[in-house]
Parts: structure tokens; C-alpha cells; sequence
């Protein structure tokens, strides 16, 4: 018997029973699509890995080099060694060093906020045997996420956009997103604000979203604030960087490169963050200086499930918290300083604290103004009595003196009269 290909395709003999001129259409459509689906799944079964794992580990060291933008010359160079945990979109990042002064420094997130704890459990443990008056243990953060923007550590960016921000690319999309370092000055705080820049995104490959490069662009603009506080801060101004560069320039690359497989899944082992800025001078806007250099290298990769948590617990003894969660518009930005004992405040802890702290804060500013008011009103008596006793003075002294003249006078003519 005859093979017959056609009617193993379309598994129907209904086919042989169509006009020839829809057969023939069927058949220039059917074999390009059955040719592309055949090529997509050896491309993606040969060249391309699967998605991340539920549950992973990585390991190794990184460092940081800034350079002046003027010379081009290296001015400080440091490094670290780091571990991290993730599982989807949850997870946490240590690091040891550069910093003699600190243990370690741990960020990690409950899907909400982002918490860091920078610890000096060893020296608060010394004060503490040797019966001196010890210090806090250690200093720790809370700030909404996602993304995790900390000035001191952007290795942690680096490690979180490299591997746990798919949800974050699924929701927000890679039109626009916000830098993972500001190397501005005094443009820390536009992260409250929603702040992004234009993007460009490459995708780790065509079925995960992780990414494999990025750039973000500035877009010509210097961001300031009009007056700035730890308590709040005025609105921020805009204004055009100086020619070539109002017209916008490459601000930041993010790579992740050397690719290796690990138990099936794709993991660079190298990521690298680069942060550009204008240069004196210049002529046109792509003449720009690297002023940073992050770089991680990942010697260690661990698949499996944790059941640690991904929130870092503060060390023994108070820690200083610099509460950030319940940022607001401009004008009105808080940071909640306060010590804590024995782990982290709730969001509904802190949003009581805020209350709190906002009710004592209109206290004194009612106190301030009442004062205000007094000072102003006895200031105000004291002004207009002025003008009141010099009137006085003026007025009486005629007749002051016309009593004493005629006093005087009247004696005068007594005693003239008796000598008489």
C-alpha cells in the first residue's frame, strides 16, 4: 500500500474530498508552518536552556573601581566576597567587606519591602565584655521594593536584575526602568517618585525574561532639590545638562556573560555594571567617562529548595532603623529613625509610629507657632509702647518744667518779700 504523507498530516480523508484549489492552499500554508514549528523546536531544544529553577543559590566575589571623569584615572578600588538565595521573586544577598567596620551586610525582601541590616555585632559583643557603654549592633533600612537601590552596595542590584526580576519585566515592562544605581548627586531620592529612564533590553533568550543586557539612557536633564532634610524634602527642579549633552546620553550598561550550565540551567558567571557620565569639554554626547565599575564573578551555583527566610534578622542588641516604607509625594518625604530590639517593625507598627510621629511633630510645630505668636505680640506691645512713652516725655516735659520755673519763682518772691 501507498504512504500516503497527505493524509497522515491533516489525519482525515475528509481532505481528499475538498476542491483542488483549497488543497493547494493548504498545502503552501501548511508546509512553511510545519517546516518553521519543526526548526523552532530544534532551536530551542539545542541552543536554547530552560527557565531558572524554583530554588537557587550562587556564591563568589566582586568589586568596584571609580575612576575621575576628568583624568580617566582609577581613584579607589574595592572588593567583596557575597552568597545569595533566591526563590521566584524572593531573595536574599550577603556580603563581607570591603568595610572593616561592618561583620556583613544582608539585604533580602518579603515580597513587600526590602530590608538591610549593616552589622557591628562583634564590636557591640567587645564593648559588652569589657563593661564599656556599647554602642548599637548594628544599623538596619526598610523601603518598599522591588527594586533594591543601595548607594553603598549595588551589587545587590546587580545580583537581583540578573535573576529575580521576571515578575518585575512582566509587569512594569523593559520600555522604561529605574536605574539600579543613582550616581547622581542629591538624585537618590527620585527613586520615591517612580523615577525610570529610557531603556534598552536584551533578553537572556526568546522563552525568559531575565536579562542578558541593558542600557539606560539619560535623558539630558540635571535633577535637584530646591532644600533637602533627612525629615522631608521641597520639590525637586529641572534643568538641561550643559551642550552636547542635553540631548541625552548612554547613563548605564548592565552585561551578564560567560554562560555556563549548571544542572540543566543557564547561570552567567560574570555580571558587570557600568555607570557613564559626561566629560569636560566635550564635543559630542557619546564622549562620555566611566565613572564606576561593578563587576561579580559566580564560582558557585546550588539548585534545590531553601526553607530559610529571605528577610534578614537583625543582630543581638539594639539596631538604629532608618524606616523608608511609607515615602510620600514631594514635599512631605519621611524617614522614620528609630532603635529596635528583636527583629522588624509590621507595616501596621510602623504606619502607628508615622502617626505618632507626626502627631508630636504638629505638637511642636503648634508650639513653635504658639510661642511664635507670644514673642510676637510682646514685641509687638513693646513697639508700640515705645512710641507711647516718648510721646509722654515730649508732652509733660513743657509742663515739668513750667511747674518748676513757677516753684522756683514763687520761692524767689517769698524770700524777696521777708528780706523786704
Amino acid at each position: 500500500m501507498k504512504f500516503n504523507y497527505w493524509k497522515t498530516w491533516f489525519g482525515t480523508t475528509s481532505y481528499w474530498n475538498w476542491p483542488r484549489y483549497v488543497q493547494s492552499l493548504v498545502r503552501a500554508i501548511g508546509i512553511p508552518l510545519y517546516l518553521a514549528t519543526l526548526f523552532r523546536i530544534t532551536l530551542v531544544s539545542a541552543g536554547e536552556q530552560p527557565l531558572l529553577p524554583a530554588s537557587f543559590e550562587v556564591a563568589g566575589a566582586g568589586g568596584t573601581e571609580s575612576f575621575s571623569p576628568v583624568t580617566m584615572a582609577k581613584t579607589s578600588e574595592s572588593s567583596r566576597i557575597f552568597s545569595a538565595r533566591f526563590s521566584n521573586s524572593l531573595w536574599m544577598i550577603r556580603f563581607v567587606g570591603p568595610s572593616t567596620e561592618l561583620d556583613y551586610v544582608e539585604m533580602g525582601t518579603d515580597g513587600t519591602n526590602i530590608f538591610t541590616v549593616k552589622s557591628t555585632e562583634s564590636r557591640y559583643r567587645r564593648e559588652l565584655s569589657e563593661g564599656r557603654q556599647h554602642q548599637n549592633s548594628g544599623q538596619g533600612a526598610v523601603r518598599r521594593g522591588p527594586v533594591p537601590n543601595e548607594l553603598a552596595h549595588p551589587h545587590a542590584g546587580m545580583l537581583w536584575f540578573a535573576f529575580a526580576s521576571q515578575a518585575y519585566f512582566r509587569t512594569n515592562g523593559i520600555a522604561f526602568l529605574q536605574p539600579l544605581l543613582f550616581a547622581e548627586a542629591n538624585s537618590d531620592i527620585l527613586l520615591y517618585y517612580g523615577f525610570r529612564q529610557k531603556a534598552q533590553f536584551e533578553p537572556w533568550s526568546t522563552v525568559e525574561s531575565r536579562p542578558r543586557r541593558a542600557v539606560w539612557f539619560h535623558d539630558g536633564l540635571v535633577r535637584y532639590w530646591e532644600r533637602r532634610d533627612f525629615a522631608k524634602v521641597s520639590r525637586h527642579l529641572e534643568k538641561p545638562w550643559h551642550e552636547p549633552y542635553n540631548k541625552g546620553f548612554t547613563n548605564a550598561v548592565f552585561e551578564a556573560t560567560d554562560p555556563k550550565d549548571e544542572g540543566g540551567f543557564s547561570v552567567p558567571k560574570r555580571l558587570d555594571y557600568w555607570v557613564y557620565c559626561p566629560r569636560p569639554k566635550a564635543q559630542t554626547n557619546t564622549d562620555l567617562a566611566v565613572i564606576q565599575h561593578h563587576w561579580l564573578l559566580i564560582t558557585n551555583v546550588q539548585v534545590g529548595t531553601t526553607s530559610r527566610p529571605f528577610v534578614p534578622m537583625p543582630p543581638e542588641g539594639s539596631t538604629l532603623v532608618a524606616d523608608e516604607r511609607f515615602v510620600r509625594a514631594e514635599g512631605s518625604f519621611v524617614r522614620l529613625n528609630y532603635p529596635q530590639n528583636g527583629g522588624w517593625l509590621s507595616d501596621d507598627d510602623a504606619a502607628k509610629r508615622l502617626l505618632d510621629l507626626n502627631f508630636k511633630e504638629q505638637s511642636r510645630l503648634a508650639t513653635q507657632a504658639n510661642a511664635k505668636d507670644v514673642d510676637l505680640h510682646r514685641n509687638w506691645s513693646v513697639a508700640r509702647l515705645k512710641p507711647a512713652i516718648v510721646l509722654v516725655v515730649v508732652l509733660l516735659t513743657p509742663i515739668i518744667w513750667f511747674v518748676i520755673w513757677r516753684k522756683t519763682k514763687t520761692q524767689n518772691t517769698t524770700t524777696n518779700r521777708r528780706s523786704s
